[in-house]
């Protein structure tokens, strides 16, 4: 499928395009800031760990604390006047957002293969845009496709794929695991020593 070459692909542009098509009433929404709007219905992402947010417990109907980084749920209530939004996450706890804890906050319709690391969906859609030649590795491309559980859908929207296919550049990851290993392999050899 071919897309007009200068239509913007980011997920600030198409969580607004996808918001506008499901929750348009901007009579039930609540501002943060001045480009920011939350709506009834919306589908949002906690983008940065909170461990004094507090949240009920649906199970136990007890309070309870923190919210993490990569967790998604629905917008079900907002009070423009009290300054607070009410989100459903997808486990089912019920958290109350106020005007400053809404920062950590952003429309989840569309997001980045990298804040969706440790999500998955029953349906993806990977929409491959013009990126920076260093986006190009197939690992990329694996964990954004490895989000979908059922199905997956890839709109290559500047004959990009090919460049995905043929990086070989896997990159040299800079870990401690060698280390570890080899101190594993010396206590052990220690240990039959004895």
């Amino acid at each position: 499928m071919k897309m007009r070459p200068n239509l913007t692909l980011g997920t600030y542009k198409l969580n607004k395009m996808i918001q506008e098509l499901l929750t348009g009433d901007e009579e039930k929404s609540i501002a943060r800031g001045k480009d920011a709007r939350f709506r009834i219905g919306d589908r949002v992402m906690q983008t940065r760990n909170n461990y004094s947010l507090e949240w009920l417990d649906p199970v136990t109907g007890e309070l309870d604390r923190w919210v993490f980084n990569g967790e998604i749920g629905e917008v079900k209530d907002v009070d423009p006047i009290a300054g607070t939004m009410t989100v459903e996450f997808d486990d089912g706890k019920l958290v109350t957002y106020s005007r400053k804890t809404m920062e950590d906050v952003e429309l989840a319709y569309a997001v980045t293969a990298h804040k969706a690391q440790g999500c998955e969906f029953d349906n993806c859609i990977i929409v491959l845009g013009s990126m920076s030649r260093l986006l190009y590795q197939r690992r990329l491309l694996y964990t954004a496709v490895t989000r979908g559980k059922r199905k997956v859908i890839i709109i290559d929207s500047c004959d990009c794929m090919q460049n995905f296919l043929a990086s070989r550049n896997m990159g040299k990851r800079k870990t401690s695991l060698g280390d570890l290993l080899h101190l594993t392999d010396l206590r052990r050899e220690n240990q039959n020593a004895d």
